[in-house]
């Protein structure tokens, strides 16, 4: 029987043999990345933009969530990623935050206004 250092994937997640680290998940924040340039593209109002978010690009990382525990460096990625397309900021350009991110992320239960 040969020696495996890859199991590959089940689910779209990794098999993983060794310790998780941020490496480990960067195909899933090269997945939220390409699904943002594509849209960036586009003249998307900031309701849809939030639509877009709580429907394609948290739905992504909630799978990745329910399989593994994600290491904190790639959680805080996934959210700089998605804060990023939220207020359509930019390395070049960026702009006044109306809300602050934790009210923002409020369920409309308590209070969110998206």
């Amino acid at each position: 029987m040969p020696i495996v250092t890859n199991l590959g994937k089940y689910l779209g997640m990794p098999l993983i043999l060794k310790w998780k680290t941020n490496s480990t998940f960067q195909p899933l924040l090269d997945k939220i990345q390409s699904r943002i340039q594509a849209w960036q593209s586009k003249l998307i109002s900031q309701d849809g933009s939030v639509t877009l978010i709580k429907s394609v690009l948290s739905p992504l990382a909630y799978h990745s969530m329910q399989t593994t525990l994600l290491p904190k460096g790639s959680l805080d990625n996934i959210d700089k990623l998605i804060r990023s397309f939220l207020w359509d900021d930019t390395a070049a350009q960026k702009h006044m935050h109306l809300l602050n991110w934790e009210t923002i992320t409020k369920p409309k239960l308590c209070g969110s206004q998206h």
